[in-house]
């Protein structure tokens, strides 16, 4: 274990060189190159954030339309179920006969 985190601590970078690395690349790129990017990348990012929140809004209207369809069905499956039952109801029982002794 002690092995690992030796070598570990040899290949990590330190800050001295990084902030160098960082300075070389900074002197090779232009700050117009930078400019010039930024004008580039930016709006592009823009309109990608700007989709994804689109897409998030439809997904969100699609999860709640699906709701609804699922209650509305749900709904219809009851409605279809009585309408099976007092068809069944019918056919075992004269309404009529029902309806004289109902009354008595």
């Amino acid at each position: 274990m002690m092995k690992k985190f030796q070598l570990s601590i040899e290949n990590k970078a330190e800050k001295d060189v990084i902030y160098e690395i960082k300075e070389k690349i900074r002197d090779l790129v232009d700050k117009d190159q930078l400019k010039e990017l930024e004008d580039k990348v930016f709006p592009l990012m823009k309109e990608v954030a700007v989709k994804i929140h689109s897409l998030v809004e439809k997904i969100e209207d699609t999860k709640r339309q699906m709701v609804r369809f699922d209650e509305n069905l749900l709904d219809k499956a009851s409605k279809y179920d009585i309408v099976n039952l007092n068809k069944k109801v019918d056919k075992c029982l004269i309404k009529n006969d029902f309806d004289i002794h109902a009354l008595k």
